[in-house]
Formats: C-alpha cells, structure tokens, sequence
C-alpha cells in the first residue's frame, strides 16, 4: 500500500513538472493567445473593399448584398441581381451586375444598361473602366462627365481580362496577367501597353503614395518591379522568400505616428487548403521615403517596425490561415481600422475590441 502511494505520489510530481514545461512550449503559447473567431457579417467571398470619399464610406459586396462601412457602423442595401464588382471613381460608386450597372452620387441611384458582358470594372479619377467579354475581352470606359453614361470602346478584346487600375501622376495604368495598359488622365480613349510588361504574370499594380508617374506592380510569384509609362523595370525591387504566391490584395498602410509607410501584399501558398496552416494573409513591407522604391525585406507582420500587428502568433492563427483577396486601411479623424476581404470567410478587420477578457487590438471577421 505504502508502495502504490509512492508511485502515485511521483508520477503526480513528474506530471506537474512536465506541465510547468509543457507550457512554456511554443505550441502551449501559441494555443494561450489566440481569441475565438466570430461569424461574419459579410459571409462567402466578398468583392474587392472600395472606398467612395463623396460619403467617406468604405464599400464591399457579397451576393446580392452592397454592404458600407462609415466610422464604425455598417448599412446595406439589397440588389436584385448577383454582384459582379464594385468600383469608385471621383463622382460615383458603381456596382457591376451582369450587363447592368448602377451608380450612386451619394444620394441617388440611376441605373445603366451597357449590353456588354462585364466582368470587372475598376475607378481611376473620373472615369469607370469596364472589363468585359468571356474568352476573350475589351475595355470599355464610361465618363464622370457623360450624362447618358454611354459606355465608350477602347479596345476590341485583349488576352485576359483587368484585374487592376492605379492613378499616378497624369496617368492611368490598367493592368491584365499578361501585360500593363496607360493613358493619360486627359486621354482615356487612347492607350498604350507599357513597353516590357508583357507576360510578365502580373497579378497587381499599385501607386505607392508618388505623384512622379512610377507605379509598383507584382507579380503571381512574388516579385515587386517598378514601372512607369516610359516602359517597366524587369529588375525586381524585392520579392518573397518563401515560395509563396500573391493574390493581387495590395494597399499602402500607415501607421499611427509613424510616417514610414508600408506595403501590404496578400499571399497564398501554391496549392490553396482552407484554413489549415499559416502561409496565408498578407505580409508587408517599408516604403521608401521618396515613395519610388522599397527597403528590407516582406516580413510577417508583427515581425517589423512598424508593422500592423502587435503579436505575429495572434495574426497567424486569424488572417493568417485565410487568403486575402482585397486589404484596405480606413482611416479617418475618427478611426484607423485594416480590413480585409477574404476568398471563404467574409469582410475582416484589425481594430480595437477591448474587453476585460480580451485584448485590444486582433483581427476577426467583423460582425
């Protein structure tokens, strides 16, 4: 009897020491930290997040559903149709349903009939560039200015469709995979393809904050290259390490305090699997301070300063297991929140949800 109590007595006093350790393990760590995801508000595989400064509201579409976000509150509104794409120029948002657009002035909606078969549409100062066809497609853009909202031709059919639009200085940029279109701002029917950029597998471009004319642009397997209308660079500026592709998600985010700005990248792994591992998300890097170029390395976030996180454990185990497909910062006098619209878990968000059993800042799917 003695005996059994002896063993009783040290295997309770190993198991406790082996605990004690246990716990300061990475795993045990990783586990202690990470806060319960919340259902969406914005379920599925939301559209690309937009924001319209006529009413400072950020826009995403989901289904039939037009959802819109201004200083801390979401609306929405109903659509007869399934939502193909959203887009914003200087006068209107547009909402791209099939051959049918509406477009809102901030308070009325006018619906417009333009016969094509759209598939994205995209706003660059005040003009809407319509991305359309099926096997092959054509540009089209339709003017701020025009009162009849006449869809005007640009291009008979091109090898895919658009998938980007970026305004930097008196030009335009359009881009496809295989290639980036310009036009001046004061030209928008004539449009060129920036000399070098074809079949470059583009997946993005981006003006990084410069008004000299130089856009970023990155392609499927990661490598950054600056390009202007003069022609691209073929030399990439950086690019990922890790084997990881983008999914064409970029933004420039600023943080509080900071005037270093960093670009955000969404990223995925070559093969995509739900929800299982952390090679998904966005990873960020600095801008330089002339806005024209990049310096360091991608890093996750949490990992740099400054950075969009507090804890890289917490992202990983969030954002992290999901694959962006369009990040947005919103930020006003009133708030600074990250968001981001992902291929199967709805509209996200990195903001302040302070409780006494939570901490403050973690991203979770907005609610």
């Amino acid at each position: 009897m003695k005996k059994t109590f002896l063993y009783l007595t040290l295997a309770l006093f190993v198991l406790l020491i082996f605990t004690a350790v246990s716990c300061n393990e990475p795993v045990f760590y990783n586990a202690s930290i990470q806060i319960p995801l919340r259902p969406p508000l914005i379920d599925g595989s939301p559209s690309k997040l937009v924001k319209f400064d006529v009413d400072n509201s950020m826009y995403a579409a989901s289904g039939k559903v037009l959802y819109w976000f201004n200083d801390g509150d979401w609306n929405h509104k109903n659509f007869p149709s399934w939502i193909r794409d959203i887009a914003a120029t200087e006068k209107y948002l547009y909402v791209c349903m099939d051959k049918t657009l509406q477009r809102f002035d901030g308070s009325d909606w006018e619906s417009i009939e333009t016969g094509l078969n759209m598939q994205k549409i995209f706003g660059a100062k005040n003009y809407l560039y319509i991305s359309s066809g099926a096997s092959s497609f054509a540009i089209n853009y339709i003017s701020d200015a025009d009162n009849a909202a006449s869809p005007v031709s640009i291009t008979n059919g091109t090898a895919t469709m658009l998938i980007s639009a970026a305004v930097c200085g008196n030009d335009i940029f359009l881009c496809s995979k295989d290639g980036i279109f310009f036009t001046a701002v004061s030209a928008p029917q004539s449009i060129t393809m920036v000399s070098d950029s074809n079949g470059k597998n583009l997946t993005g471009i981006i003006n990084p904050g410069n008004s000299s004319g130089t856009i970023f642009a990155i392609d499927y397997n990661g490598n950054l290259y600056t390009a202007t209308s003069a022609g691209f660079n073929a030399d990439p500026i950086a690019g990922f390490k890790d084997g990881r592709r983008t999914t064409g998600a970029l933004t420039v985010y600023s943080a509080e305090g900071n005037s270093t700005l960093l670009l955000l990248v969404g990223r995925m792994d070559v093969g995509y699997a739900y929800n299982t591992g952390y090679v998904y998300g966005y990873v960020e890097i600095k801008i330089s301070s002339d806005m024209l170029g990049i310096t360091g390395e991608f890093s996750i976030p949490g990992n740099g300063d400054p950075t969009t996180v507090e804890k890289t454990e917490r992202y990983n185990s969030s954002l992290g297991k999901n694959p962006v497909n369009s990040i947005y910062q919103y930020k006003t006098p009133q708030s600074n929140i990250l968001f981001a619209s992902t291929q199967k878990r709805g509209v996200w968000s990195y903001r302040n949800r302070g409780s006494d059993e939570l901490p403050d800042w973690y991203w979770n799917a907005e609610e």
